[in-house]
Order: C-alpha cells, then structure tokens, then sequence
C-alpha cells in the first residue's frame, strides 16, 4: 500500500514531503537473477568475443565501467538566471624560424 504525501492547496508538496514516500519498488528476483549474465554480455560486447560493430562496442563498454567503477561526477554550477559563460581565446601565431 503506498501512502499519498501531504499538498499544499496548490498541490505542492509541503516542506519535508517526499514525492514518492514509499521508495523505489524492489526489482524481481527473476529480474535480480539475469544481472550476471546480462553483465557478462556486455563484457563479451565490450570485448569482441561477441560481435557487435564498434559504437555499441564502445557503448557496452562505457556501462561495464560506470557500474564496475562507478559514473564519474558530473559538475553542475551556475545560477539559472545568470548562465555561466565560457569564452576561448584561440590564437594563430606563425612558428618562429630557427
């Protein structure tokens, strides 16, 4: 039974609310079971011990290593009413001669 979290008269959800109170539903045993196999072929993908062409062998391999290792950190600063703006400077200079 999930419970409904508490709304303001807007429908917003009051301080100290969570939008879903229940948490995230437990996955399958049979679901939880297919994992190893599932990682295994992404191993052989990644690899070449099972033929894919090479954007998903590389893709396969990208996911091996963000669940063996983890995603790396995505850094996300900035204030949404004042963008953050890069500016490059590129300059072409003529090699010296020797």
């Amino acid at each position: 039974m999930t419970t409904k979290p508490v709304r303001d008269e807007k429908g917003r959800l009051l301080k100290g609310q969570s939008g879903n109170p229940s948490g995230r539903p437990r996955l399958p045993d049979w679901l939880k079971a297919k994992g190893p196999d599932a990682i295994r072929y992404l191993v052989d993908v990644a690899t070449g011990e099972e033929f894919a062409e090479p954007a998903l062998r590389i893709r396969a391999a990208e996911w091996v290593v963000d669940r063996v290792y983890g995603k790396s950190a995505e850094i996300i600063a900035g204030d949404p009413d004042a963008p953050l703006v890069a500016h490059l400077r590129v300059e072409f200079v003529k090699p010296e001669k020797p």
